[in-house]
């Protein structure tokens, strides 16, 4: 079975437990304004031009019968609304400043690297981890990926957002090591505007999930947590008493960082300036959690 990859990262850490290979699939039916993965929201393959890289050489302008490329002050700059998306450029580019956001791949294909790490994951109780963009965007793929893991004894992790099938995803979360599930904000108006989808989709998955007792002990809620956004107490005051009357215990916290607003500008996506949550609110907001049963981990504090 074919989908299209954003990317491969082996020696994961911060996807799971232990040393996992996360596989990054490409397309995101929401649009957070402080994504940290833009090049991935995008269904297909697209061109991802990261200036500092060039080296001003020329190559990319001898293929690009779109004239999307001119030269400039800082190197080559490309023009975006002229841009075909051939990919010529690309194949002329040794300094990697223009690549392909996107790779058509099989399951074997995507198999074959997760599979040269099996010895890790069996010491450190790690795995492979499926994220995105957002898995559901692929379900048939991630879930043929899923089973050909399992026939090799590998464990697997699910990251979504849970905006899809949600039948797919109780099938999937069923078979999975752990399912981190995002949680971008509980009130719909404001997820619409974070996200520019509302939040229904999102909320009925969740409670579909929680009525397995299994699966409901296998959830990981994560909330990115952004100053002036999502951060306010009433807000997670809400998001805590969800979590209490479905019966969720594991919470992880994670606070805003940047990573992703080079990425955006490489990608010709807009990334709006925001701050992470002060430590010490931080864990004022944990406080909130662990008052209604759950466990609670920080990630990022302080960055």
């Amino acid at each position: 079975m074919k989908g299209i990859v954003g990317g491969i990262q082996k020696f994961s850490t911060e996807d799971g437990p232990g040393i996992r290979t996360t596989v990054f699939l490409k397309g995101c039916p929401l649009e957070c304004k402080w994504c940290h993965n833009p090049e991935l929201i995008h269904f297909g393959a697209n061109l991802y031009h990261n200036p500092t890289h060039c080296i001003g050489c020329g190559a990319c302008l001898t293929v690009c019968e779109a004239q999307a490329l001119q030269i400039g002050k800082n190197g080559i700059e490309l023009i975006r609304e002229k841009c075909k998306g051939c990919f010529a450029c690309t194949k002329m580019c040794y300094a990697g400043a223009l690549t392909v956001a996107g790779k058509e791949m099989t399951t074997d294909e995507v198999m074959k690297i997760v599979l040269q790490d099996k010895g890790y994951y069996e010491k450190t109780n790690g795995g492979l981890t499926i994220s995105g963009g957002e898995l559901l965007s692929q379900a048939e793929f991630a879930r043929d990926l899923q089973l050909k893991a399992k026939e090799n004894g590998i464990q697997v992790i699910l990251d979504t957002c849970g905006y899809g099938d949600g039948t797919r995803l109780l099938e999937m979360a069923k078979d999975a090591q752990h399912i981190l599930y995002d949680m971008k904000h509980i009130e719909r108006e404001k997820h619409i505007a974070c996200t520019g989808r509302p939040n229904d989709i999102i909320l009925k998955n969740l409670r579909l999930l929680s009525q397995d007792e299994t699966v409901r002990e296998r959830l990981i809620m994560r909330m990115p947590l952004i100053a002036g956004v999502n951060d306010g107490e009433s807000t997670i005051q809400k998001t805590s008493a969800l979590y209490k009357e479905l019966g969720i215990r594991h919470v992880n916290l994670i606070a805003y960082h940047e990573l992703g607003k080079v990425k955006a500008a490489c990608v010709g996506r807009e990334h709006h300036d925001f701050e992470a949550p002060s430590a010490e609110h931080l864990k004022k907001l944990k406080s909130i959690f662990e008052a209604d049963g759950a466990e609670v981990e920080i990630i990022g504090e302080g960055v």
